[in-house]
């Protein structure tokens, strides 16, 4: 091995502590849309829960994000968002119908380190199907999630993006119920006639 090469290793093992440290000082921050309910039927109300998870001591100070923004929801006509509440400290505010979204009050407590209920989403369940829910909030002031840093006195903003299913059953069809105990009768007489 020649300098040349030591040099070019060296150089390489420099990169890779300083991607490294990179890596490891950013702040990963995931999202989970989480239905509520596990049997929706037609004209039924459900929530869904909005957690945020992130290893930080960083306080939520905003986030906001649009949700299905091409179609403004109901998207195929399954279901249409109602309202939506959110925990304190945080305050709900919107710039607009689909968008949903929270300001912090920077004193306070500190999030961070768990799993975090930002937001809990109220849906009504308008006919049978399945739908598919975009949602979007690019980081920036006003969009996507900021996290403060008292320390600093500085924000960091992420993107919020993710998506989340709904499937809406239909109602039975209440002239089976009614038509249940002939059927039962019917069958039961049968049976004896048989035995």
């Amino acid at each position: 091995m020649n300098i040349k090469d030591i040099t070019r290793m060296g150089s390489l093992v420099m990169v890779g502590v300083a991607a490294l440290a990179c890596a490891s000082s950013s702040k990963a921050v995931s999202y989970n849309f989480e239905v509520l309910d596990s049997s929706i039927q037609v004209g039924e109300s459900f929530d869904v829960a909005f957690v945020a998870t992130f290893n930080s001591v960083l306080e939520v100070a905003t986030f906001a994000f649009d949700l299905d923004p091409l179609g403004f929801l109901p998207a195929n006509g399954i279901i249409q968002l109602n309202d939506w509440s959110v925990p304190l400290p945080l305050t709900k505010f919107s710039f607009g119908e689909p968008e949903v979204g929270a300001l912090g009050d920077p004193f306070d407590p500190i999030f961070g380190g768990t799993d975090i209920l930002l937001a809990t989403l109220s849906f009504t369940a308008l006919s049978a199907g399945t739908e598919s829910v975009a949602v979007v909030g690019p980081a920036s002031i006003g969009q996507g999630l900021e996290l403060y840093d008292f320390d600093s006195d500085t924000s960091e903003f992420f993107d919020i993006e993710s998506s989340f299913g709904v499937t809406v059953n239909a109602v039975p069809d209440s002239s089976i119920y009614a038509a249940l105990p002939m059927i039962l009768i019917g069958m039961a007489a049968f049976r004896r006639k048989i035995a």
